[in-house]
């Protein structure tokens, strides 16, 4: 049965609209967030530019051109899905995901740019962080954030592009200190690696095909990828492969088939361990997350392949809030869209015959409506809720499983 504990709300209906069993296989999809065609500064048309991924084993495009959304529809080729996508430009760049109609964000704040793009329902990536104005490469502008910028942030983004292999062609660098910095202060943001192209070459150099993120999926389509992206399931990469992922409490498991070496980092991007070979498990001590990098060091130093995970979250966390608590790369508790207008899709795994609560509580965890499931067998699930009669603002969803809970936060509009 229901609980309803909300004095204003006359009727709170938790709605089970279905329960559906995912049942298939989990694999990998190779997938580009960053890439521009002639509907902004891009040299392709959006139809040759989807060819060309395609071409190169891509499965997932998101066309991101400045201040344009081509729809999915318009660049769309047998199998290769396309979500429509935006590169807001402003005096940043922050490319939205999912999104419905184009917006023009010249002389937006960073503040206004993720307000549009949550107010489509659509995810947010924020571009090339600290690029910097620099002596040696003076057309590079400070199109990003420093760290200060993203800590004054009250509403941040999805995801932060740990590598943006385009502009980093001359610099080759990644922007691992400012995501670990990010990381201890509270702030989880997934990070991705990405083309942004714009040629397929440039300097000479090919910059197609340079970054991009594998996402596990038990099915190649739309809520899928957001569910997936939600949660962390991806990892970055320029060809370096993760065969085996697992996290089980305190102990975390990895293997490729092409890694030379994996490195564990702890807090503030602290190198853990080095593992020579391409299969490791590590034993967390007391660490707040763990993220790993995998490398190929090529032949001389040239060719060098890397991957990255996810960081890991732990719960005993401290002070930490609840959204920020869990284990990102295979908790499968997620829900979408989120910001949510009417219907939460809440997502969850089970391993065998198990006993599901589900609750929806308000900020100050007082529960507004809770429900009681029983499953028989191992699965991947999904619970669509009638939220319509919240009021506007920030509330909590839980999944209980088997004595372990798991609480995110997700915004009413």
């Amino acid at each position: 049965m229901w609980v309803k504990s909300m004095k204003k709300l006359i009727f709170f209906s938790f709605m089970l609209l279905s329960i559906s069993g995912f049942g298939q296989q989990y694999r990998y999809y190779k997938m580009q967030m960053h890439c521009h065609s002639t509907n902004s500064d891009g040299v392709m048309s959006p139809d040759s530019v989807a060819k060309q991924y395609l071409s190169r084993g891509y499965r997932i495009l998101c066309l991101t051109d400045h201040n344009y959304v081509t729809p999915d529809s318009a660049y769309a080729i047998p199998g290769l899905l396309t979500i429509s996508s935006e590169e807001y430009t402003f005096a940043k760049h922050m490319n939205g995901f999912f999104l419905k109609h184009t917006v023009d964000a010249t002389g937006f704040t960073p503040q206004q740019a993720i307000d549009s793009v949550r107010a489509q329902g659509g995810m947010i990536q924020f571009n090339h962080p600290v690029v910097a104005p620099n002596t040696s490469f003076p057309f590079i502008n400070d199109w990003s954030y420093t760290f200060p910028q993203f800590m004054a942030l009250q509403n941040g983004p999805d995801f932060i592009e740990v590598h943006n292999a385009g502009t980093d062609l001359l610099q080759a660098t990644f922007k691992m200190p400012i995501w670990d910095s990010l990381l201890m202060n509270n702030r989880k943001f997934w990070g991705t690696a990405t083309d942004d192209m714009h040629h397929l070459t440039e300097v000479g150099l090919q910059s197609i095909d340079i970054g991009w993120v594998q996402i596990l999926l038990d099915s190649l389509c739309q809520d899928s990828v957001r569910a997936a992206l939600v949660r962390g399931d991806f990892y970055g990469s320029n060809g370096v492969e993760i065969s085996q992922y697992s996290v089980k409490g305190d102990t975390i498991h990895i293997a490729s088939a092409n890694a030379a070496t994996i490195d564990f980092i702890g807090d503030w991007g602290q190198l853990l361990c080095e593992v020579a070979g391409n299969e490791a498990t590590f034993v967390r001590t007391n660490q707040k997350y763990i993220r790993i990098e995998l490398k190929d060091n090529g032949i001389l130093g040239v060719g060098k392949k890397y991957a990255f995970t996810q960081p890991v979250f732990f719960k005993d966390m401290g002070n930490a809030s609840v959204d920020e608590v869990d284990n990102g790369f295979h908790h499968n508790v997620s829900a979408f869209p989120n910001p949510c207008s009417s219907i939460l899709n809440v997502c969850f795994s089970t391993e065998g015959k198990s006993n599901v609560i589900i609750e929806i509580s308000d900020i100050t965890g007082k529960q507004l409506m809770s429900e009681n499931n029983s499953f028989q067998q191992k699965g991947n699930y999904k619970i669509p809720v009638d939220v319509s009669q919240l009021t506007r603002g920030i509330y909590l969803y839980s999944v209980e499983t088997n004595g372990t809970k798991i609480t995110k936060k997700f915004i009413k509009t």
